[in-house]
Parts: structure tokens; sequence; C-alpha cells
């Protein structure tokens, strides 16, 4: 294994990451939890709060993002086989936490990168993975929409 193999293996991680990005972003899951303000980070996949900002931005601004994110990974294809390391430890570290989450928390993430959900259900699914009381549905949804609207967010 040499050095200009490790090379054409991190810029194949490289490609991939950039996939996954795009498609994440760009993906069921992110549309869904939308609708209760939330979006996914485009570092981690993690969600995050979703802002007016993020709502308004021309297309053109979300390109840049992503082409600074493709800038950043760049360098470490130089790392060669490091890189080709560090990525597959990192896909065997997430694979390894989310094994140990529970059933709940497993089918509500399924639900919502693979099905086009209502407000309503997302909503209803998170209060099954929070543990809520069913019957406090309304009161759960109001604070949702106050706080989507503190930040100046728009409705669907």
């Amino acid at each position: 294994m040499d050095y200009e193999t490790g090379l054409f293996f991190a810029f194949l991680t490289w490609i991939y990451g950039l996939a996954a990005v795009l498609v994440q972003v760009n993906g069921q899951m992110n549309r869904n939890l939308n609708k209760v303000g939330l979006r996914l980070s485009w570092l981690n996949f993690r969600p995050k709060a979703l802002t007016r900002d993020d709502q308004i931005k021309p297309l053109w601004r979300s390109a840049m993002k992503f082409l600074i994110i493709a800038a950043m990974g760049i360098p470490f294809i130089f790392l060669s086989w490091g890189q080709v390391a560090l990525y597959v430890g990192t896909q065997i570290y997430r694979w390894a936490k989310d094994t140990g989450a529970p059933e709940a928390v497993k089918e509500y993430r399924w639900r919502l990168r693979n099905t086009d959900m209502t407000m309503n259900q997302v909503i209803q699914e998170i209060m099954k993975v929070e543990k809520q009381d069913p019957a406090k549905f309304e009161e759960f949804k109001a604070e949702i929409v106050n706080d989507m609207k503190s930040r100046g967010l728009t409705m669907w």
C-alpha cells in the first residue's frame, strides 16, 4: 500500500462525504425536521434550530457553503491512508454509537428519513421518543409553534 493508492482512497472518501452532505441536507429527514423548526447541521448531521435566515437565504449562499465545506476537506486528502483510517474510524464510531440507541429512537429516525410526515406526525413522533403524554399533544404543539414564531419562521 503506497502513498498514491492512499491518496486515491482518501479522494474517494472525500467524494463520498460530499455526496453524503448533499443527500442529508436535501433529504426527507431535513424536510420533516423543517416542519418543526429544526434542520440538519451540514457538518455533523445533527438537528439544530432553524433560523429565519436559513429559510430565506438564496441558493447561491447554500452553494457557497457547500464549496467551503468541500474545500475544507481537500487538505485532508493529502494525509493519504491517515485520512482513510480517520474516515473509517469515524464511521465505525457512529455505527457503534447508533447500535446502543433505544428502539423508539431508531424507529423515529427511520420514519423521519423515509416518510413524508405532516407537522402533527413529526410532533407525535417526538413526543413518543421523549415519553410525553399523548393527551398533551396540543400543548406540546403550541410550544413548538410559539418557539418557531419567536424565531420568525414561516409556518408550512
